[in-house]
């Protein structure tokens, strides 16, 4: 059975407005079982490189960094103080961001892990 050009071409189109880790996870998930462009494999390796962005920007998240929320403001062992579109919030610093990689959203005053 042979892929259809047009799904081969959905797929490609999809993977190249691929930006955030919300965007790679949804079209690693929707294309899981049906890789018409064998494009997963390199969603799951943009996956493991956001991760260890990620990663490192935790470990080295300092005050005047850009957050996915906004400027950090102040940085302590477990939080980070951010200003962001709602004011000034302590975020965990586990949930800390960088910029572009996730939406930042608040709920009833309270944030929204993007990675749930």
């Amino acid at each position: 059975m042979s892929t259809s050009p047009k799904l081969r071409q959905t797929q490609v189109a999809e993977f190249k407005k691929l930006m955030t880790i919300e965007s790679y996870l949804t079209f690693v998930k929707k294309y899981n079982s049906t890789d018409y462009a064998n494009k997963v494999g390199a969603a799951q390796t943009a996956i493991k490189r956001i991760e260890a962005q990620i990663g490192h920007f935790r470990q080295n998240l300092s005050a005047g960094d850009d957050s996915q929320c906004g400027l950090v403001v102040e940085v302590s062992d477990k939080l980070a103080r951010i200003e962001t579109m709602i004011g000034l919030k302590y975020l965990k610093r586990a949930d800390a961001l960088p910029k572009g990689l996730a939406e930042c959203r608040f709920v009833n005053n309270v944030y929204q892990d993007p990675m749930i």
